[in-house]
């Protein structure tokens, strides 16, 4: 049995398909409000995350909320090779691939959830969830607070959520993963 190869991606390919990324993300969300998120919320969400490629030797800063993809010699979050960056910045369903095939590793403590709660905005996007000012009013989200944090909510709010399916409470949870830590 023949062993998966990758494909090297070269730093201009990776470049080319991020400016793919970053203009589907900024088509189908509000970037403004994804920096305002990403500095004010009390869920850490839309934190530059370091990938290390493997392959390449090179490591890239990853910042979803800015647009922006820079070499950094920063602490590595995660660790791919070049080919699964490509392919999470050329398909809306790649971060979901990429962890469901084991095609990253995470090298920092909280590294994974950090990536989660950066690039799954995509995954929201797929479920028909737009990270915009109709956010605050969309019925899958407000379900899954009052589920998630039905303790801290008045009961009768509580009974008001509506059931999620699996898909959409494991998009939801990853993304919100670490609320209120900071």
């Amino acid at each position: 049995m023949e062993l998966e190869r990758f494909n090297t991606k070269s730093p201009k390919e990776l470049s080319d398909a991020f400016h793919g990324y970053r203009d589907r993300v900024a088509r189908n969300n509000s970037v403004p409000l994804m920096r305002f998120f990403q500095r004010f919320s009390p869920i850490s969400v839309f934190q530059p995350v370091v990938i290390e490629l493997d392959d390449l030797g090179a490591k890239y800063e990853l910042d979803v909320a800015r647009q922006t993809l820079t070499d950094t010699d920063k602490p590595d979050d995660l660790k791919m090779h070049s080919e699964s960056l490509w392919f999470l910045f050329k398909n809306t369903f790649g971060f979901d691939t990429l962890l469901v095939n084991g095609c990253l590793e995470e090298t920092s403590n909280g590294g994974f959830s950090k990536a989660a709660r950066a690039l799954s905005v995509e995954n929201l996007n797929n479920l028909g969830i737009r990270f915009g000012p109709g956010i605050f009013l969309e019925t899958k989200i407000l379900g899954f607070f009052f589920e998630r944090y039905g303790s801290n909510i008045p009961a009768h709010a509580a009974r008001c959520s509506i059931r999620l399916s699996w898909q959409a409470r494991v998009v939801l949870q990853s993304f919100l993963n670490g609320a209120y830590r900071g």
